[in-house]
Parts: C-alpha cells; sequence; structure tokens
C-alpha cells in the first residue's frame, strides 16, 4: 500500500520505530549538552569578571585586559574539557567503589 506506514510482522509496530527512538535520544541529548555548555560558560564569565573586579586594579585598561583574559582561558578550558569528557568512551573506566560507567 503506497503512503503507509510499514509495520513489522511480529506486531503493529512501525519496523523504524527503534531508528527513530535513538535517534530522538541523541538529538535531545546533544542539545542538552549544549545547554549545559552555555550555562556553565555564562556562569564562569560572570564570575570571573566579579573576581577580577572585586581584586581591583590601578587602571581601566589593566581591569578589562584581567578580565579578557581570565574569562578567555575560563571558557576554552571549560568548553574544552567538558566536550571531551562528553564524547569520551568512558565504558571500561571505574568511578571507585567498584561502580562502571
Amino acid at each position: 500500500m503506497y503512503g503507509s506506514t510499514p509495520v513489522s510482522k511480529e506486531g503493529l509496530e512501525p519496523i523504524c520505530q527503534d531508528y527513530l527512538d535513538s535517534k530522538l535520544w541523541v538529538f535531545v541529548a546533544t542539545n542538552a549538552v549544549t545547554v549545559v555548555i552555555v550555562v556553565i560558560n555564562v556562569i564562569l564569565k560572570m564570575i570571573t569578571i566579579e573576581l577580577v573586579v572585586w581584586i581591583g586594579y590601578d587602571t581601566v585598561s589593566e581591569l578589562m585586559t584581567k578580565i579578557t583574559n581570565g574569562v578567555f582561558l575560563a571558557l576554552f578550558f571549560n568548553t574544552g574539557i567538558l566536550l571531551l569528557l562528553v564524547y569520551a568512551n568512558l565504558s571500561e573506566v571505574s568511578f571507585g567503589m567498584g561502580l562502571a560507567s
């Protein structure tokens, strides 16, 4: 039948249901990781700026230089480390107390 959804012979479940479910899971997981990275980066940026302002510097240009360098380093390493952890294969790593991921 043209235009109808193909179903498996075992039941009335569409043949591609497993594929669609896994594709949805990957879509949700990757978008969740993106949102988490952005939120953590915003929080790190605010904390870094507040700490540099709290330290205080003699000139505005020195203050801006320290803020720029601090925010860059914090966001660069945070994004790199989070992406590395998200896409790392940790299936054989034990996190202590006999627990494996």
